[in-house]
């Protein structure tokens, strides 16, 4: 059976190396922020050319105060409300629902996949339930980028299994997840 292979980690914790590690080993990547991406640039009209472009993308700010909407919004703000507070909050399970279908194909082309991007019991509740081997795995590495500190309810899943006392590459066990539930 091919493996599902999900990290779950604050901002900036290691996920996408680890990532990157498992992909080097033949694995797909397949985020669940994937689509709300696509749908992004489709708004937007433009994407990143490569990695550079989309971290510089998430820092700078898409709207100043300067505008009619008083608020700077940066880019990662903007997926934030776009993903959560605008598409999830009307359509609850709209993006794991996307999520779901594309790995359930490929797993049944015997791809192993990989997540990256992991933040919600809901979509952990998904992986479980796609592969009874599913591995969650929580990334605590602490680069430059590194915010556990963040209130964005997309950063509580990892808040939690941090403050339960999880350490960088803890394999996070099925019985864990569903006491959470």
């Amino acid at each position: 059976m091919p493996d599902l292979v999900c990290f779950v980690g604050c901002m900036g914790s290691g996920k996408d190396y680890q990532s990157k590690l498992l992909i080097e080993n033949g694995f797909k990547l397949i985020n669940i922020g994937d689509s709300l991406r696509e749908m992004a640039w489709d708004i937007l009209g433009w994407k990143p050319n490569n990695d550079e472009e989309y971290e510089e993308f998430k820092k700078k700010n898409l709207i100043s105060c300067e505008g009619l909407i008083h608020q700077e919004l940066s880019g990662r703000q903007f997926l934030q409300n776009l993903g959560t507070q605008a598409i999830r909050k009307r359509f609850p399970d709209f993006w794991i629902e996307l999520w779901k279908n594309k790995v359930s194909k490929e797993l049944s082309r015997g791809s192993n996949i990989v997540c990256s991007d992991i933040r919600f019991l809901k979509e952990v509740e998904v992986a479980i339930n796609i592969s009874s081997n599913a591995k969650i795995i929580f990334c605590n590495y602490k680069s430059e980028r590194y915010n556990c500190t963040d209130k964005h309810e997309s950063e509580q899943l990892a808040q939690k299994i941090l403050s339960d006392g999880f350490n960088d590459l803890d394999l996070v066990s099925h019985q864990y997840i569903k006491a959470l539930l």
